[in-house]
């Protein structure tokens, strides 16, 4: 039994690990049953961190359990100060509910999205999923100078509850 005298640690590598989210994965519907699903009785804390290969953290995400789930979110990071071509933001929806209707709101952000069929941010992106499908979104620090600050205030509405990731994230070219 887990508890917090009892942690679980749970290691896993590469991006075949389910973990990870290649370009070409990017902006596109991905099947149940990927990432992490984690359920308690009782409330937990859960942490994803992400090393580089030499043992630096590249990134975490928190989980914020219940408070995951709804209808309306927007996204919050801290800004980018340093366009390099191993940061930047992604972030991720997954349904709860089959035919989930999302609208991802960046207009006026100017930010130039990663991967195949990058949808433009000029006006809102409308993505239909159903219930433990996921739409992963990626920014590069990079890319356009926009994608410093520019996913941060993103609107993400849907008309079904829907779990909500962010992450600020630095990565190695080899991992995409």
């Amino acid at each position: 039994m887990v508890s917090s005298g009892n942690p679980y640690r749970y290691d896993t590598f590469g991006v075949g690990s389910g973990v990870s989210v290649l370009d070409a994965n990017l902006n596109q519907v991905l099947s149940s049953g990927v990432g992490f699903r984690i359920s308690a009785s009782d409330p937990v804390y859960a942490q994803l961190r992400v090393r580089s290969n030499n043992g630096n953290q590249a990134g975490s995400l928190t989980s914020k359990g219940r408070n995951a789930f709804g209808k309306i979110f927007r996204l919050g990071s801290i800004p980018n100060l340093n366009p390099v071509n191993n940061k930047g933001t992604i972030f991720g929806i997954t349904a709860t509910e089959d035919n989930t209707e999302v609208q991802i709101d960046m207009t006026g952000s100017g930010v130039s999205l990663r991967g195949p069929s990058a949808p433009n941010t000029n006006s809102i992106i409308t993505v239909n999923l159903d219930e433990g499908e996921s739409y992963v979104m990626r920014a590069n620090a990079d890319d356009d100078p926009d994608n410093l600050t520019g996913m941060i205030g993103t609107l993400i509405m849907s008309d079904r509850n829907y779990c909500c990731q962010l992450r600020f994230m630095e990565w190695r070219r080899y991992y995409s």
